[in-house]
């Protein structure tokens, strides 16, 4: 993984150079692509999408990483960047100048440009703590250092609220919250400079499974009683969060769970604006779908990926090139996704 900021470009770029279309000849068009770090299933996704995508359309995109959820959303609404990620949440809370965009003056103007070409699950909440730090559940990090999530993230708010909710416990009063990038943090809590780490991504993780091959971790849990409590309740109110359950033997064998425990689970939005031209989305989405076999080869976690999940939870219009591709192709788009800009 590379650190924060820096551009993977190189890495997926390999071998691809320029191209051209069966008959005819065709100049590469480059696009900027702020993504996760490629150890979450977001970043994996990330270059997943711009594989199949160079190999079959004409664009190039320029993969970034080392932005927060809410920055990524900021900045390609400002045309910064050309497809980003975003969620379901940060999405509402934009429009209403919410959460994270509280003090964003512009942010309900900039929420009108919003358009969607897809949609996957984030994965459940893996609050991950090494086996020898002897911390079972979530009263046990009083006093200590954790990753709650990278700052102004949805993530870092959220758990915050569980361990409010669980323990009363309060940040920066009880526990510490130390504040990483998503790519610092994988090194951070390796390192033992945490004893925690929230991390959203479905399992089995690779990140996480990177962890465990030095040590056994366990997963901390919500109990059964305070999923009603108000804070959680709020919560999975919001668009795209779910109550979901860490199974036992996740991880196999470096799992020290004896029994599951109940986490939350989130959705995350592939983005862009409608400055992206329609044919150019269009491409990229229907390249995607083709190549589906290829997405699920990527990764196992990705087989979770499919017509059935690729509009859920989607809470903004759909842009017009994705919209033309799911009417063309048969996955029925419902009205209350219809692009504005399609009469």
């Amino acid at each position: 993984m590379l650190p924060g900021g820096k551009s993977f470009a190189a890495l997926i770029l390999l071998g691809v150079g320029a191209w051209a279309m069966p008959g005819e000849a065709a100049e590469t068009v480059d696009l900027k692509f702020a993504s996760f770090p490629a150890g979450m299933n977001p970043g994996q996704l990330g270059i997943a999408f711009t594989q199949v995508v160079q190999k079959d359309t004409p664009y190039r995109l320029q993969v970034t990483t080392g932005k927060s959820g809410p920055q990524m959303m900021i900045e390609g609404l400002k045309h910064e960047w050309d497809i980003f990620f975003g969620t379901p949440e940060a999405a509402a809370a934009m429009r209403t100048r919410d959460l994270m965009f509280e003090k964003v003056v512009d942010a309900p103007e900039l929420a009108k440009q919003n358009r969607a070409i897809l949609s996957m699950s984030l994965g459940i909440y893996h609050w991950t703590v090494f086996e020898s730090s002897g911390i079972k559940r979530f009263e046990d990090i009083k006093g200590k250092k954790v990753f709650l999530g990278a700052p102004a993230s949805a993530a870092l708010a959220l758990t915050t609220d569980v361990i409010r909710a669980v323990t009363g416990y309060e940040p920066d009063k009880d526990y510490t919250r130390l504040r990483f990038d998503w790519a610092s943090m994988v090194s951070a809590f390796a390192d033992r400079q945490v004893v925690m780490a929230s991390l959203p991504t479905n399992a089995p993780s690779p990140m996480v499974q990177q962890w465990a091959a030095s040590e056994r971790v366990r997963f901390l849990g919500i109990p059964k009683e305070k999923l009603e409590h108000p804070l959680i309740a709020d919560f999975l109110k919001r668009p795209g969060r779910t109550v979901e359950v860490m199974p036992v033997g996740a991880y196999g064998d470096r799992q020290a769970n004896t029994e599951p425990v109940y986490v939350l689970g989130s959705w995350v939005m592939l983005t862009t604006t409608p400055k992206l031209s329609e044919e150019a989305v269009y491409k990229m989405t229907k390249a995607f779908w083709e190549n589906l076999d290829v997405i699920h080869a990527t990764a196992a976690w990705m087989k979770a990926i499919n017509k059935e999940t690729a509009l859920r939870e989607i809470n903004i219009p759909l842009h017009a090139g994705a919209y033309r591709y799911y009417k063309e192709a048969g996955f029925n788009p419902p009205d209350s996704l219809r692009p504005p800009e399609v009469n």
